[in-house]
């Protein structure tokens, strides 16, 4: 199992005026994760990859040729994933803070994609209420699926977003999570 984060520095509160302690994206993601990748503001990440031979490592652990005019495709697999939905902006997912979970570097197609929500009336504009149908046995804004066929789970401001995919039974432990299962996470 690959587990990675990426933190981009950020200046500490001050004295007295602390963040609230936000819920780590890892706590919906099953310990039998084969891949689990954290970024916040992935598109700077993106960038310094991009201005780096670190990028290099990224396309091989890909099984993909090495390209160092095109290192990372992050931003190429998330539209690629978003593709028939366009309410949501790439270039806004990319400033968010964001976790991928996927059986290999080179199945990204299975993926589970998640977001923290900058705001909380993006998951609306995201995801229209009149597209949503309704999850036997959930509350229609905890866990939802698109009529284009996206499965969306919310819970603690995290979006969980996949499409159906060989890893069926890691997905639905994902999904059981966002709806308050109790299962080892990569955050225990």
């Amino acid at each position: 199992m690959l587990c990675a984060t990426a933190p981009v520095a950020a200046q500490a509160p001050p004295a007295g005026k602390e963040k609230p302690t936000k819920i780590p994206i890892a706590r919906f993601v099953p310990a039998a994760a084969k891949l689990f990748v954290e970024l916040r503001r992935p598109g700077e990440v993106e960038e310094a990859l991009r201005d780096s031979q670190v990028g290099l490592l990224w396309s091989m652990a890909a099984g993909r040729p090495a390209n160092p005019k095109k290192p990372s495709q992050l931003r190429t697999a998330l539209t690629e994933f978003l593709a028939p939905n366009p309410a949501i902006n790439v270039d806004e997912l990319m400033k968010a803070e964001m976790g991928l979970m996927a059986p290999s570097w080179s199945d990204l197609s299975s993926a589970v994609w998640f977001v923290r929500l900058p705001k909380p009336d993006l998951l609306d504009r995201w995801f229209p209420k009149d597209r949503r149908q309704e999850t036997t046995g959930s509350a229609a804004d905890s866990l939802f699926r698109m009529t284009d066929g996206m499965i969306v789970g919310v819970r603690d401001g995290i979006v969980a977003m996949a499409r159906r995919g060989d890893e069926a039974a890691l997905v639905r432990e994902v999904f059981r999570l966002m709806v308050g299962g109790i299962a080892e996470t990569l955050h225990d």
